[in-house]
């Protein structure tokens, strides 16, 4: 959560320097490049066809997720599409609870339904909801959406991958094939793949802090479940806004410290 929260904060100030399609490229390519150095340290274990294709699958929807999103932010409102970005761990609570047969009480339930509504509050500023242009509302919702999905089908992958292949190798992996779709996708549509110079300590941090967060997601759920670490995961915006706060000088709005009350209250019942 610590890590992805950190990561929002500097994709945001990215976004204002570089062109944010070529972002994701340049942030996987130095995320693979800092995990790689893992391969001298924890051998590899027997991975299956079916483990790699499992995991070819999860990376292809979660390039289509990162396409959708950016894309939804260019034509739609941010008030808009990452509240509904961020709800991709409900996707992960569910297939959890009936793909891969985890069971949890119901006082983990709750909290897990608590930290999943206190993200949504966290996640955006009334105020710029009253703002809004209503009229881009349908289309950023839609991309918003179909990132929604594919983050959730992701994690939920590669959390199931991790508990077989152990937390390093699925990560490293996935990674590789994120980074390759995006590749392809930024060749096909014929986008300028430059390193941007200007930002180059921005995209290094972000990959050193990009490759510890997804580590750490495919720690918990190695010897966790997907179920319960998702919600957590996905509670970085609650990273966001207070690293927003004493950084950037951002002012917190009612709603959103009504959603980080929740989210601690939600973690507080699920680690019961």
């Amino acid at each position: 959560m610590l890590g992805y929260g950190v990561v929002d904060v500097i994709a945001f100030l990215l976004a204002r320097q570089a062109d944010p399609r070529k972002v994701p490229l340049w942030t996987t390519t130095l995320s693979i490049l800092f995990l790689s150095i893992g391969v001298l340290f924890v051998s590899p274990p027997h991975i299956t066809i079916y483990d790699l294709l499992l995991l070819a699958f999860g990376s292809a929807i979660g390039v289509v997720g990162i396409l959708s999103f950016y894309k939804g932010l260019n034509k739609g409102s941010i008030a808009v599409v990452v509240p509904i970005a961020n709800l991709w761990p409900l996707i992960a609570v569910i297939a959890g609870l009936t793909l891969l047969g985890e069971s949890v009480s119901a006082l983990q339930l709750y909290g897990v339904l608590i930290a999943i509504i206190g993200t949504i509050f966290v996640s955006f500023r009334f105020k710029d909801v009253l703002r809004l242009n209503f009229s881009r509302i349908s289309l950023g919702a839609r991309y918003a959406l179909v990132t929604m999905c594919s983050w959730g089908v992701f994690y939920t992958v590669l959390g199931f991958v991790s508990k077989t292949l152990g937390y390093f190798w699925p990560t490293l992996i996935a990674q590789v094939l994120v980074g390759i779709g995006v590749l392809s996708y930024l060749l096909v549509t014929r986008v300028d793949i430059s390193f941007p110079k200007n930002v180059s300590g921005k995209l290094f941090l972000f990959g050193a802090v990009l490759s510890i967060a997804v580590l750490c997601y495919t720690i918990s759920t190695n010897s966790g479940y997907v179920t319960l670490t998702a919600p957590i995961t996905g509670s970085s915006p609650l990273i966001t806004v207070l690293l927003g706060v004493l950084l950037l000088k951002n002012k917190i709005e009612r709603n959103q410290a009504v959603g980080v009350l929740l989210i601690i209250v939600g973690i507080a019942l699920i680690s019961l």
